[in-house]
Protein backbone atom coordinates (compact mmCIF):
# COMPACT_ATOMS: atom_id res chain seq x y z
CA UNK A 1 0.00 0.00 0.00
CA UNK A 2 0.96 3.57 -0.49
CA UNK A 3 0.52 6.29 2.08
CA UNK A 4 -1.83 8.45 0.03
CA UNK A 5 -4.89 9.42 2.08
CA UNK A 6 -8.43 9.20 0.83
CA UNK A 7 -9.84 12.62 1.64
CA UNK A 8 -13.49 11.67 1.21
CA UNK A 9 -16.69 13.02 2.72
CA UNK A 10 -17.27 10.51 5.57
CA UNK A 11 -13.81 11.09 7.05
CA UNK A 12 -13.97 14.87 6.70
CA UNK A 13 -17.44 15.16 8.27
CA UNK A 14 -16.58 12.78 11.11
CA UNK A 15 -13.35 14.57 12.00
CA UNK A 16 -15.16 17.91 11.73
CA UNK A 17 -17.79 16.97 14.31
CA UNK A 18 -15.16 15.43 16.59
CA UNK A 19 -13.06 18.59 16.38
CA UNK A 20 -16.15 20.63 17.25
CA UNK A 21 -16.49 18.51 20.39
CA UNK A 22 -12.80 19.04 21.20
CA UNK A 23 -11.17 15.88 19.90
CA UNK A 24 -8.76 16.10 17.01
CA UNK A 25 -5.20 16.02 15.78
CA UNK A 26 -3.68 19.39 16.72
CA UNK A 27 -0.82 20.39 14.43
CA UNK A 28 -0.11 23.70 16.16
CA UNK A 29 -0.46 25.17 19.64
CA UNK A 30 -3.27 27.37 18.36
CA UNK A 31 -5.21 24.30 17.17
CA UNK A 32 -4.76 22.74 20.60
CA UNK A 33 -6.17 25.84 22.31
CA UNK A 34 -9.22 25.78 20.02
CA UNK A 35 -9.82 22.12 20.80
CA UNK A 36 -9.52 22.78 24.54
CA UNK A 37 -12.01 25.66 24.33
CA UNK A 38 -14.47 23.50 22.36
CA UNK A 39 -14.15 20.66 24.85
CA UNK A 40 -14.76 22.97 27.83
CA UNK A 41 -17.80 24.50 26.11
CA UNK A 42 -19.28 21.06 25.36
CA UNK A 43 -18.65 19.85 28.90
CA UNK A 44 -20.39 22.93 30.31
CA UNK A 45 -23.37 22.75 27.96
CA UNK A 46 -23.68 19.01 28.40
CA UNK A 47 -23.79 19.45 32.17
CA UNK A 48 -26.43 22.15 31.77
CA UNK A 49 -28.48 19.80 29.58
CA UNK A 50 -28.43 17.16 32.29
CA UNK A 51 -29.66 19.77 34.78
CA UNK A 52 -32.48 20.81 32.46
CA UNK A 53 -33.62 17.27 31.75
CA UNK A 54 -33.27 16.22 35.41
CA UNK A 55 -35.39 19.11 36.69
CA UNK A 56 -37.92 18.47 33.93
CA UNK A 57 -38.15 14.83 35.03
CA UNK A 58 -38.46 15.89 38.69
CA UNK A 59 -41.33 18.26 37.94
CA UNK A 60 -43.19 15.68 35.84
CA UNK A 61 -42.65 13.05 38.53
CA UNK A 62 -44.16 15.30 41.21
CA UNK A 63 -47.30 15.78 39.10
CA UNK A 64 -47.94 12.05 39.29
CA UNK A 65 -48.88 11.60 35.62
CA UNK A 66 -47.21 8.39 34.46
CA UNK A 67 -47.26 9.17 30.74
CA UNK A 68 -45.58 12.55 31.25
CA UNK A 69 -43.02 11.01 33.63
CA UNK A 70 -42.09 8.32 31.12
CA UNK A 71 -41.86 10.88 28.31
CA UNK A 72 -39.56 13.02 30.45
CA UNK A 73 -37.35 10.09 31.41
CA UNK A 74 -35.77 9.27 28.05
CA UNK A 75 -34.43 12.82 27.47
CA UNK A 76 -32.75 12.45 30.85
CA UNK A 77 -31.32 9.05 29.90
CA UNK A 78 -30.16 10.32 26.52
CA UNK A 79 -28.42 13.38 27.98
CA UNK A 80 -26.86 11.20 30.69
CA UNK A 81 -25.56 8.74 28.10
CA UNK A 82 -24.06 11.46 25.91
CA UNK A 83 -22.52 13.19 28.93
CA UNK A 84 -21.04 9.89 30.07
CA UNK A 85 -19.54 9.42 26.60
CA UNK A 86 -18.00 12.88 26.69
CA UNK A 87 -16.57 12.50 30.19
CA UNK A 88 -15.24 9.00 29.51
CA UNK A 89 -13.48 9.99 26.30
CA UNK A 90 -12.21 13.18 27.94
CA UNK A 91 -10.50 11.04 30.56
CA UNK A 92 -9.00 9.03 27.69
CA UNK A 93 -8.39 12.02 25.45
CA UNK A 94 -4.71 11.31 24.74
CA UNK A 95 -5.17 7.67 23.61
CA UNK A 96 -8.36 8.66 21.75
CA UNK A 97 -6.58 11.37 19.78
CA UNK A 98 -3.71 8.95 19.13
CA UNK A 99 -6.29 6.60 17.64
CA UNK A 100 -7.66 9.45 15.51
CA UNK A 101 -4.20 10.17 14.16
CA UNK A 102 -3.34 6.52 13.64
CA UNK A 103 -6.47 5.72 11.67
CA UNK A 104 -6.15 8.90 9.63
CA UNK A 105 -2.62 8.00 8.59
CA UNK A 106 -2.94 4.26 8.03
CA UNK A 107 -6.51 3.00 7.72
CA UNK A 108 -8.21 4.78 4.82
CA UNK A 109 -5.35 5.06 2.36
CA UNK A 110 -5.06 4.35 -1.34
CA UNK A 111 -4.48 0.72 -2.23
CA UNK A 112 -1.82 -0.40 -4.68
CA UNK A 113 -4.05 -3.11 -6.16
CA UNK A 114 -7.20 -2.93 -8.25
CA UNK A 115 -9.06 -5.26 -5.88
CA UNK A 116 -8.05 -3.11 -2.93
CA UNK A 117 -9.40 0.02 -4.60
CA UNK A 118 -12.71 -1.73 -5.29
CA UNK A 119 -12.99 -2.79 -1.65
CA UNK A 120 -12.15 0.67 -0.30
CA UNK A 121 -14.62 2.33 -2.66
CA UNK A 122 -17.28 -0.06 -1.39
CA UNK A 123 -16.35 0.91 2.17
CA UNK A 124 -16.67 4.61 1.27
CA UNK A 125 -20.13 4.11 -0.21
CA UNK A 126 -21.25 2.22 2.87
CA UNK A 127 -19.79 4.89 5.15
CA UNK A 128 -21.53 7.65 3.16
CA UNK A 129 -24.87 5.87 3.49
CA UNK A 130 -24.51 5.42 7.25
CA UNK A 131 -23.24 8.99 7.64
CA UNK A 132 -26.31 10.32 5.84
CA UNK A 133 -28.60 8.27 8.08
CA UNK A 134 -26.76 9.23 11.28
CA UNK A 135 -26.65 12.96 10.55
CA UNK A 136 -30.16 13.32 9.11
CA UNK A 137 -31.98 11.27 11.76
CA UNK A 138 -29.87 12.69 14.59
CA UNK A 139 -30.59 16.27 13.60
CA UNK A 140 -34.25 15.45 12.89
CA UNK A 141 -34.60 14.14 16.45
CA UNK A 142 -33.06 17.30 17.87
CA UNK A 143 -35.21 19.53 15.68
CA UNK A 144 -38.31 17.71 16.90
CA UNK A 145 -37.51 18.53 20.52
CA UNK A 146 -36.81 22.17 19.70
CA UNK A 147 -39.81 22.86 17.46
CA UNK A 148 -42.44 21.07 19.56
CA UNK A 149 -42.69 23.90 22.15
CA UNK A 150 -42.70 26.48 19.34
CA UNK A 151 -45.61 24.69 17.70
CA UNK A 152 -47.44 24.53 21.04
CA UNK A 153 -46.83 28.25 21.55
CA UNK A 154 -48.46 29.02 18.21
CA UNK A 155 -51.50 26.90 19.05
CA UNK A 156 -52.00 28.34 22.55
CA UNK A 157 -52.82 31.88 23.64
CA UNK A 158 -50.12 34.44 24.21
CA UNK A 159 -50.14 34.03 28.01
CA UNK A 160 -48.99 30.39 27.83
CA UNK A 161 -45.43 29.57 26.88
CA UNK A 162 -43.62 26.28 26.55
CA UNK A 163 -39.98 25.27 26.79
CA UNK A 164 -38.34 22.08 25.48
CA UNK A 165 -37.73 21.15 29.12
CA UNK A 166 -39.08 22.78 32.26
CA UNK A 167 -36.40 24.13 34.60
CA UNK A 168 -36.16 25.48 38.14
CA UNK A 169 -33.99 28.58 37.97
CA UNK A 170 -35.33 31.07 40.54
CA UNK A 171 -36.32 33.85 38.11
CA UNK A 172 -39.53 34.64 36.19
CA UNK A 173 -38.89 32.13 33.45
CA UNK A 174 -41.76 32.87 31.09
CA UNK A 175 -41.25 36.62 30.96
CA UNK A 176 -39.19 38.32 28.28
CA UNK A 177 -36.24 38.36 27.87
CA UNK A 178 -35.73 35.45 30.32
CA UNK A 179 -37.89 33.14 28.23
CA UNK A 180 -35.98 33.84 25.01
CA UNK A 181 -32.60 33.43 26.74
CA UNK A 182 -33.45 30.12 28.39
CA UNK A 183 -35.12 28.82 25.25
CA UNK A 184 -31.93 29.55 23.29
CA UNK A 185 -29.77 27.88 25.95
CA UNK A 186 -32.11 24.91 26.02
CA UNK A 187 -32.08 24.60 22.25
CA UNK A 188 -28.28 24.84 22.20
CA UNK A 189 -28.09 22.10 24.83
CA UNK A 190 -30.33 19.86 22.71
CA UNK A 191 -28.08 20.42 19.69
CA UNK A 192 -25.04 19.61 21.82
CA UNK A 193 -26.69 16.33 22.85
CA UNK A 194 -27.48 15.64 19.19
CA UNK A 195 -23.85 15.99 18.15
CA UNK A 196 -22.56 13.97 21.09
CA UNK A 197 -25.14 11.27 20.44
CA UNK A 198 -23.85 10.33 17.00
CA UNK A 199 -20.31 11.69 16.48
CA UNK A 200 -18.43 9.19 18.69
CA UNK A 201 -20.56 6.27 17.52
CA UNK A 202 -20.19 7.10 13.87
CA UNK A 203 -16.42 7.36 14.19
CA UNK A 204 -16.41 3.84 15.64
CA UNK A 205 -18.66 2.63 12.82
CA UNK A 206 -16.42 4.35 10.25
CA UNK A 207 -13.29 2.71 11.66
CA UNK A 208 -15.01 -0.67 11.79
CA UNK A 209 -16.10 -0.43 8.15
CA UNK A 210 -12.59 0.27 6.92
CA UNK A 211 -11.01 -2.35 9.18
CA UNK A 212 -13.36 -4.88 7.60
CA UNK A 213 -12.22 -3.63 4.19
CA UNK A 214 -8.55 -3.98 5.16
CA UNK A 215 -9.19 -7.54 6.35
CA UNK A 216 -10.85 -8.34 3.01
CA UNK A 217 -7.86 -6.94 1.12
CA UNK A 218 -5.50 -8.92 3.33
CA UNK A 219 -7.46 -12.13 2.75
CA UNK A 220 -7.17 -11.63 -1.01
CA UNK A 221 -3.42 -10.93 -0.74
CA UNK A 222 -2.95 -14.22 1.10
CA UNK A 223 -5.09 -16.06 -1.43
CA UNK A 224 -3.10 -14.93 -4.51
CA UNK A 225 0.31 -14.94 -2.85
CA UNK A 226 1.52 -17.90 -4.96
CA UNK A 227 -0.13 -16.57 -8.12
CA UNK A 228 1.65 -13.22 -8.22
CA UNK A 229 4.91 -13.43 -10.14
CA UNK A 230 7.86 -11.08 -9.55
CA UNK A 231 8.73 -8.75 -12.39
CA UNK A 232 11.90 -9.15 -14.42
CA UNK A 233 13.78 -6.52 -12.43
CA UNK A 234 13.30 -8.53 -9.25
CA UNK A 235 14.61 -11.66 -10.94
CA UNK A 236 17.55 -9.88 -12.58
CA UNK A 237 18.58 -8.11 -9.39
CA UNK A 238 18.33 -11.24 -7.28
CA UNK A 239 19.65 -13.85 -9.73
CA UNK A 240 21.24 -13.76 -13.14
CA UNK A 241 21.71 -16.25 -16.05
CA UNK A 242 17.91 -16.86 -16.17
CA UNK A 243 18.14 -20.49 -15.06
CA UNK A 244 15.05 -22.22 -13.70
CA UNK A 245 16.45 -22.85 -10.23
CA UNK A 246 17.51 -19.23 -9.95
CA UNK A 247 14.09 -18.11 -11.09
CA UNK A 248 12.45 -20.37 -8.55
CA UNK A 249 14.66 -18.99 -5.80
CA UNK A 250 13.83 -15.42 -6.86
CA UNK A 251 10.13 -16.31 -6.91
CA UNK A 252 10.31 -17.82 -3.41
CA UNK A 253 12.16 -14.76 -2.13
CA UNK A 254 9.45 -12.58 -3.58
CA UNK A 255 6.68 -14.75 -2.07
CA UNK A 256 8.44 -14.77 1.31
CA UNK A 257 8.70 -10.99 1.28
CA UNK A 258 5.03 -10.67 0.34
CA UNK A 259 4.11 -13.05 3.15
CA UNK A 260 6.10 -10.95 5.63
CA UNK A 261 4.26 -7.82 4.46
CA UNK A 262 0.92 -9.59 4.85
CA UNK A 263 1.87 -10.83 8.32
CA UNK A 264 2.87 -7.30 9.35
CA UNK A 265 -0.46 -5.95 8.06
CA UNK A 266 -2.28 -8.65 10.02
CA UNK A 267 -0.40 -7.72 13.18
CA UNK A 268 -1.19 -4.04 12.57
CA UNK A 269 -4.92 -4.71 12.25
CA UNK A 270 -4.91 -6.84 15.41
CA UNK A 271 -3.06 -4.14 17.37
CA UNK A 272 -5.47 -1.52 16.05
CA UNK A 273 -8.44 -3.59 17.22
CA UNK A 274 -6.83 -3.98 20.65
CA UNK A 275 -6.41 -0.21 20.87
CA UNK A 276 -10.04 0.38 19.89
CA UNK A 277 -11.20 -2.22 22.39
CA UNK A 278 -9.24 -0.64 25.25
CA UNK A 279 -10.81 2.76 24.57
CA UNK A 280 -14.40 1.75 23.81
CA UNK A 281 -15.10 -1.32 25.95
CA UNK A 282 -16.70 0.54 28.88
CA UNK A 283 -18.63 2.75 26.49
CA UNK A 284 -19.93 -0.30 24.66
CA UNK A 285 -21.43 -1.70 27.85
CA UNK A 286 -23.08 1.61 28.77
CA UNK A 287 -24.39 1.96 25.23
CA UNK A 288 -25.99 -1.47 25.21
CA UNK A 289 -27.65 -1.03 28.61
CA UNK A 290 -28.90 2.52 28.09
CA UNK A 291 -30.09 2.07 24.50
CA UNK A 292 -32.28 -0.90 25.43
CA UNK A 293 -33.89 1.17 28.20
CA UNK A 294 -34.32 4.22 25.96
CA UNK A 295 -35.99 2.15 23.22
CA UNK A 296 -38.38 0.76 25.82
CA UNK A 297 -39.30 4.19 27.19
CA UNK A 298 -39.58 5.88 23.79
CA UNK A 299 -41.72 3.08 22.43
CA UNK A 300 -44.28 3.46 25.21
CA UNK A 301 -45.72 6.85 24.06
CA UNK A 302 -46.03 5.46 20.53
CA UNK A 303 -48.42 2.76 21.79
CA UNK A 304 -50.58 5.23 23.72
CA UNK A 305 -52.97 7.88 22.36
CA UNK A 306 -51.24 11.19 21.72
CA UNK A 307 -50.87 14.13 19.40
CA UNK A 308 -49.51 13.69 15.89
CA UNK A 309 -46.54 15.90 16.73
CA UNK A 310 -45.57 13.72 19.70
CA UNK A 311 -45.91 10.56 17.63
CA UNK A 312 -43.73 11.96 14.85
CA UNK A 313 -41.11 13.26 17.29
CA UNK A 314 -40.88 9.98 19.19
CA UNK A 315 -41.08 7.95 15.98
CA UNK A 316 -38.11 9.74 14.45
CA UNK A 317 -36.16 9.35 17.67
CA UNK A 318 -36.79 5.62 18.03
CA UNK A 319 -35.94 5.09 14.34
CA UNK A 320 -32.69 6.94 14.94
CA UNK A 321 -31.92 4.73 17.94
CA UNK A 322 -32.72 1.50 16.09
CA UNK A 323 -30.74 2.38 12.96
CA UNK A 324 -27.78 3.63 14.97
CA UNK A 325 -27.81 0.46 17.06
CA UNK A 326 -28.10 -1.70 13.93
CA UNK A 327 -25.14 -0.06 12.15
CA UNK A 328 -23.09 -0.18 15.35
CA UNK A 329 -23.66 -3.91 15.96
CA UNK A 330 -23.43 -4.77 12.25
CA UNK A 331 -20.02 -3.13 11.86
CA UNK A 332 -18.72 -4.94 14.95
CA UNK A 333 -20.19 -8.24 13.70
CA UNK A 334 -18.51 -7.82 10.31
CA UNK A 335 -15.10 -7.41 11.96
CA UNK A 336 -15.44 -10.82 13.60
CA UNK A 337 -16.38 -12.41 10.27
CA UNK A 338 -13.72 -10.61 8.20
CA UNK A 339 -10.91 -11.41 10.64
CA UNK A 340 -11.92 -15.09 10.60
CA UNK A 341 -12.04 -15.13 6.79
CA UNK A 342 -8.26 -14.63 6.69
CA UNK A 343 -8.11 -18.39 7.24
CA UNK A 344 -10.00 -18.94 3.96
CA UNK A 345 -7.47 -16.82 2.10
CA UNK A 346 -4.62 -18.91 3.51
CA UNK A 347 -6.41 -22.19 2.77
CA UNK A 348 -7.02 -21.30 -0.88
CA UNK A 349 -3.54 -19.85 -1.39
CA UNK A 350 -2.01 -23.12 -2.69
CA UNK A 351 0.35 -23.08 0.28
CA UNK A 352 1.36 -26.65 -0.59
CA UNK A 353 2.55 -25.62 -4.07
CA UNK A 354 6.24 -25.21 -3.16
CA UNK A 355 6.47 -27.89 -0.46
CA UNK A 356 9.01 -29.83 -2.52
CA UNK A 357 11.62 -27.18 -1.57
CA UNK A 358 12.99 -26.34 1.85
CA UNK A 359 11.98 -22.68 1.48
CA UNK A 360 8.45 -23.74 0.52
CA UNK A 361 8.11 -26.02 3.55
CA UNK A 362 9.38 -23.26 5.84
CA UNK A 363 6.85 -20.84 4.39
CA UNK A 364 4.05 -23.41 4.83
CA UNK A 365 4.89 -23.61 8.55
CA UNK A 366 4.68 -19.81 8.75
CA UNK A 367 1.27 -20.00 7.06
CA UNK A 368 0.11 -22.44 9.70
CA UNK A 369 1.08 -20.01 12.46
CA UNK A 370 -1.03 -17.26 10.89
CA UNK A 371 -3.84 -19.78 10.36
CA UNK A 372 -3.82 -20.63 14.06
CA UNK A 373 -3.93 -16.91 14.89
CA UNK A 374 -7.08 -16.46 12.82
CA UNK A 375 -8.87 -19.02 15.01
CA UNK A 376 -9.18 -16.22 17.59
CA UNK A 377 -11.06 -13.55 15.60
CA UNK A 378 -10.97 -9.87 16.44
CA UNK A 379 -14.05 -8.38 18.10
CA UNK A 380 -15.20 -5.58 20.36
CA UNK A 381 -16.73 -6.36 23.73
CA UNK A 382 -19.00 -4.72 26.27
CA UNK A 383 -16.29 -4.27 28.92
CA UNK A 384 -15.29 -7.90 28.44
CA UNK A 385 -18.71 -9.33 29.37
CA UNK A 386 -19.79 -10.33 25.85
CA UNK A 387 -18.81 -9.56 22.24
CA UNK A 388 -20.78 -6.98 20.28
CA UNK A 389 -22.46 -8.76 17.37
CA UNK A 390 -25.85 -8.90 15.69
CA UNK A 391 -26.87 -11.27 18.48
CA UNK A 392 -26.45 -8.30 20.80
CA UNK A 393 -28.96 -6.37 18.71
CA UNK A 394 -31.40 -9.27 18.91
CA UNK A 395 -31.01 -9.47 22.68
CA UNK A 396 -31.49 -5.71 23.12
CA UNK A 397 -34.65 -5.65 21.01
CA UNK A 398 -36.06 -8.74 22.71
CA UNK A 399 -35.45 -7.30 26.15
CA UNK A 400 -36.73 -3.82 25.26
CA UNK A 401 -39.96 -5.02 23.69
CA UNK A 402 -40.56 -7.50 26.51
CA UNK A 403 -40.37 -4.68 29.06
CA UNK A 404 -42.48 -2.51 26.78
CA UNK A 405 -45.18 -5.17 26.67
CA UNK A 406 -45.14 -5.49 30.45
CA UNK A 407 -45.44 -1.72 30.85
CA UNK A 408 -48.39 -1.57 28.51
CA UNK A 409 -50.17 -4.44 30.25
CA UNK A 410 -49.63 -2.92 33.70
CA UNK A 411 -51.00 0.44 32.52
CA UNK A 412 -54.11 -1.16 31.03
CA UNK A 413 -54.99 -2.97 34.27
Amino acid sequence: MTSTKRGKLPMKVTYFFLSCVGFGVAETEYDRKLLNISLCAFLLLSTASIYFTATNFYLKLNRGIISETIEASFPLLTSSLTHFKLVLFTLQRTPYEHLLQRTNETLWIQSSTEYGEIVLEKCERQAQLFLFIFVILGHASGVGWIFEPLFLNMRSNSSTRHLPTEVIIGVPLFESPNYEIFFAVNALGIYIITILYFCFDFYLVLVNIFIVGQFEILRQRFEIIYSVKPNQSVIKNGHDNGKNNHRQLATMDYISQEFKNCAKQHQFLISLMEEIESIHNMMNLAQVLMISLIICLVGYPLLMPGSALTIVKNGVFICSCLIQLFTYTLSCHNIMIASSDIADGIYFSRWYHENHTEAGRSLSKAFMIVLLKTQCPCYLTAWGFFPITLDTLKSILTTAFSYLTLMRQSMEQ
